[in-house]
């Protein structure tokens, strides 16, 4: 006797993910491209060679729009499709893409930039803010998987601060910082991994939104104090280490502007964070205070 039709909600999960990509790469080549005409896919060669980079673009797209549609077809027909997983898919995918093609495209390989003869920062902060709200929106949608022992582990709030800030540690103490200058491949991978270790660690220490059981309030307090420490202790290291350099190291004062940018730039974030945090723990002690009782009228 047959049991009947068992969800997949990963490969729900993945198959709407290329559907989202592709429709995402379609907004992207049609609105940006065509209609505003703001830039093509390839902006560092002939016009010829930049229409055919966006004919690439236009078949890749197609590609991801038509497999993903029938891999979700074909879930739907055997009825295992599941679709908080498959629209959870949808937005990441979506975010996934704005997000490469925001920090890899624009950034690193700089095979073409949002738009021209224009100030770039506004138009860079909003094309990767609305990657960051897909990303999150999708992993919103997708709480059931977010409560995996894997996902504990990860985004315990030390195993996120190690993450974002410990890695800061090997990027700056080591040879892997003039590595990413060669290998624009390197550079974006850095990129990617600290703007979403970034994204993890305030998650993990705020603790809103779907997910694991985080821990109670004093441990992720004295995690983000800590982090704190050991974040303004290498911005002071790397000044201190530029100031020794500066008599015959050109970019020694590079370094130092750099160095205090990362020292106030990170204590503003951290007690940003540490607001908010205390912010949610007063709201949720007074949700649960009970009411006072009115005044009996004697």
């Amino acid at each position: 006797m047959s049991d009947g039709p068992r969800p997949e909600p990963r490969r729900s999960t993945w198959s709407a993910a290329l559907v989202g990509v592709g429709a995402m790469a379609a907004v992207d080549e049609i609105v940006f491209h065509q209609l505003l005409a703001w830039h093509h896919f390839y902006d560092r060669g002939t016009p010829q060679l930049a229409l055919l980079s966006d004919g690439l673009l236009h078949a890749a797209q197609l590609v991801a729009l038509v497999a993903g549609g029938f891999l979700l077809a074909d879930l739907h027909r055997r009825r295992a499709l599941v679709r908080r997983s498959a629209w959870g898919g949808l937005l990441l995918g979506a975010g996934g893409f704005q997000l490469v093609d925001g920090l890899v495209n624009h950034k690193v390989l700089r095979v073409h930039q949002v738009r021209y003869d224009v100030e770039l920062l506004p138009y860079d902060l909003g094309w990767n803010l609305a990657a960051v709200l897909l990303l999150v929106a999708g992993a919103r949608r997708l709480a059931g998987a977010l409560r995996s022992p894997v996902v504990r582990v990860v985004a315990h709030p030390v195993t996120a601060a190690l993450l974002d800030v410990g890695v800061l540690f090997v990027l700056y103490l080591t040879p892997l910082l003039a590595a990413t200058a060669t290998r624009p491949w390197l550079h974006a991978l850095v990129l990617v991994h600290m703007l979403l270790a970034g994204c993890l660690f305030t998650w993990a220490v705020l603790g809103q939104g779907p997910g694991p059981r985080r821990p109670r309030l004093a441990v992720r307090l004295a995690v983000l104090v800590a982090a704190a420490g050991a974040h303004a202790y290498l911005a002071t290291l790397l000044y201190a280490r530029a100031e020794i350099h500066a008599h015959h190291d050109a970019h020694a004062a590079t370094m130092q502007q750099a160095a205090l940018w990362m020292y106030y730039g990170g204590d503003v974030a951290e007690i940003l964070l540490a607001v908010a945090l205390l912010a949610a723990w007063y709201r949720r002690g007074a949700r649960r205070r009970p009411a006072p009782a009115a005044a009996v009228a004697t």
